[in-house]
């Protein structure tokens, strides 16, 4: 088996779920409370790498 040494190894979290909903009431709190346009695009590029982490 080769190792990637492109990216660091991280366990997958066993509270994936939760992590996923906490970012999206974050994304939503920032939306309504009037974040601007790059602010929630971080906010749901961060959503988007957890996401993908818990699909790995």
């Amino acid at each position: 088996m080769t190792a990637n040494l492109t990216e660091p190894f991280q366990p997958v979290l066993p509270d994936m779920p939760l992590l996923r909903e906490e970012l999206l009431a974050e994304i939503e709190q920032a939306a309504q409370g009037g974040a601007s346009a790059t602010e929630l695009a971080d906010l749901r590029r961060h959503y988007d790498q957890i996401a993908a982490q818990g699909r790995r």
